[in-house]
């Protein structure tokens, strides 16, 4: 297991990437960050197949749940199935404050959902909570 914690992003709004990366850099933390922009890349990256043979493993997958093809949702529930996934921390950012995205969230066994605040200000700290919540307090399992 590398010493250096792992994140996947997840995200095709490139402005929400830049903020989410820009945040956990400025943290100076030496996070090994990746960022992939549709479900079927992030499914790849995480089994490490196609492109991504080579790809490290992470300890933590930064979610959206609005993605072009393969939805949030999908990738989720292919997480969860998955023997060598399902302990991966999935934590959803998104934009909808809908219940039933909420509760299909939780249902899929999403470890967290957190809402992406409007203000560009507010979503880096939101961010940079999460680094430090997931990397600092939380004691997260070792990476297969």
């Amino acid at each position: 297991m590398s010493n250096q914690p792992g994140i996947l992003i997840v995200e095709d709004d490139f402005s929400d990437a830049d903020l989410i990366y820009s945040a956990i850099r400025d943290q100076k933390i030496r996070d090994q960050i990746h960022t992939v922009n549709s479900g079927e890349d992030a499914l790849n990256f995480l089994r490490r197949a196609g492109p991504y043979r080579d790809a490290p493993r992470v300890n933590l997958v930064l979610l959206d749940l609005n993605l072009p093809e393969m939805d949030g949702f999908a990738v989720l529930k292919e997480i969860r199935k998955d023997p060598d996934l399902t302990r991966l921390p999935v934590i959803v950012l998104s934009g909808s404050e809908r219940d039933e995205d909420k509760l299909a969230s939780y249902d899929l066994q999403a470890n967290c959902i957190i809402r992406k605040p409007a203000d560009g200000g507010q979503f880096i700290r939101a961010v940079q909570m999460i680094e430090t919540f997931w990397f600092k307090i939380v004691r997260l399992p070792p990476v297969p």
